[in-house]
């Protein structure tokens, strides 16, 4: 049985030259959109040497053993005999498909470089379905120029395919509510599961996205809501499942996907937490040889616990901890895009600061909720609302704002676009009473 579609609402053709304006504008706002998706790709393939293997930094180096026992030696872990549940399988297995096809650096980062371009292209895509063209255009050009998509494209680092298929998940989701479609909607489920696989802060993003499509879905029958959202868990579930299995064969513990978030909650409550990364030996040096002695199932279990003992002991505090580091999650400097040094001597893009679209999108977000008045146009606040309040809670390293920044962008187009439009209202409803008034022959 076909998926219900709604029709959308007729609009009156534009006449004369507003017909030819808006076609030529819809043109323009295209060709944008598709050079900053190229020239995203180029740029992340420049940027940094391409090599058939490079060092790299740890969590580089990581991921590829990882990868290469699943190349040679068909199982997931640091050694033969040994599982692991602390680094999520998402990007060591997109990286190891990627090295089957051909076994190089080269091949790695052109597959990156595409989804880069993807995400541009997306972003752009769903602010053109929430704000219009010239939004989409603008869009594209602030998640070009910001460059933390371009720049960590160069890395083996599983941003790039957490973000890409966020991005994607949320434009399934759109079109979930647009068509009314249970298909669209497990989409989005599968496509927040491939993120969530790869970074697992977004698992629980599942939650307000499901509740939010069976609200956003319109004038409709309480079981099409249902149905909607519930499409969206029961995808995300079925395919985080299997992973969920295998940790609980193997580690003998209940781990949806990873076994670090007991770790990164602890680091972010402790008594000498500050909002910055210090490992877990120096935080907790009489805790951690016994922690680490357990199981590793267990070991997240007991991170756990130590960071809910303190919280409920000192709630206080712990709440003065979450406010201060949500202000570090918004205003702390990305240093793998301002002065790293594995670019030296290499060509770097010319990058903005992606901290200067908070600000913007923060009024998008307001003028979207005022002149829109949907719950449509507020979906890509949803993402940006839930990972401030993630990592309030939890460490916020700066690197994990990359998810946020296409739906920062998609609001900071949204409110130059919808000041724009104000502003060209104004100025032709002026000329307007200005050509009425010498039509009549008063004077003013």
């Amino acid at each position: 049985m076909d998926d219900p579609v709604v029709e959308p609402l007729a609009e009156e053709p534009p006449i004369g030259g507003e017909r030819a304006r808006a076609s030529f504008g819809m043109r323009l706002s295209r060709a944008i959109v598709l050079a900053a998706s190229l020239a995203t790709v180029v740029l992340s393939l420049l940027t940094g040497r391409i090599e058939r293997f490079r060092d790299g930094f740890t969590d580089e180096m990581i991921y590829r053993l990882l990868a290469r026992n699943l190349i040679d030696h068909h199982f997931y872990g640091y050694s033969p005999g040994h599982s692991v549940a602390y680094r999520p399988p998402g990007y060591p297995a997109f990286d190891a498909l990627i090295r089957i096809l051909n076994d190089s650096q080269t091949s790695v980062r052109i597959a990156q470089a595409l989804l880069a371009g993807a995400t541009v292209w997306l972003a752009a895509w769903i602010a053109k379905r929430l704000f219009g063209d010239v939004a989409a255009a603008i869009t594209a050009v602030f998640v070009l120029v910001v460059g933390t998509i371009v720049v960590y494209a160069s890395f083996e680092l599983s941003e790039t395919l957490a973000t890409a298929t966020l991005v994607a998940a949320i434009a399934a989701t759109l079109m979930a509510v647009d068509k009314r479609s249970w298909r669209w909607a497990a989409s989005s489920g599968l496509l927040l599961a491939v993120s969530a696989y790869t970074r697992p802060q977004g698992l629980f993003l599942v939650a307000p996205l499901a509740v939010w499509a069976g609200l956003a879905v319109g004038p409709a029958p309480w079981k099409l809501r249902i149905i909607v959202g519930g499409a969206i868990v029961a995808a995300l579930v079925a395919a985080i499942l299997p992973w969920t299995i295998r940790n609980e064969v193997r580690i003998h513990a209940f781990v949806p996907i990873s076994a670090y978030g007991g770790e990164a909650l602890f680091l972010a409550n402790n008594p000498k937490a500050n909002g910055y990364f210090v490992r877990t030996n120096i935080v907790a040096p009489i805790d951690y040889p016994r922690i680490r002695a357990l199981p590793e199932g267990k070991q997240e279990s007991e991170w756990f616990r130590l960071a809910m003992n303190f919280i409920t002991a000192h709630p206080g505090k712990a709440i003065h901890n979450w406010l201060h580091d949500g202000r570090l999650f918004v205003t702390l400097r990305d240093e793998l895009i301002g002065r790293n040094l594995l670019l030296r001597g290499t060509y770097r893009p010319p990058i903005a600061d992606d901290r200067w679209l908070w600000p913007l999108a923060g009024i998008g977000m307001i003028l979207a909720a005022i002149r829109r008045g949907r719950v449509l146009s507020l979906l890509p606040a949803l993402v940006v609302v839930y990972y401030l309040a993630f990592f309030m809670v939890f460490l916020p390293l700066p690197r994990f704002r990359h998810g946020v920044v296409p739906f920062l962008a998609v609001y900071a187009g949204g409110a130059l676009a919808i000041a724009g439009s104000w502003f060209v209202g104004r100025i032709r409803g002026a000329a307007s009473t200005k050509r009425q008034i010498v039509g009549t022959g008063a004077t003013v």
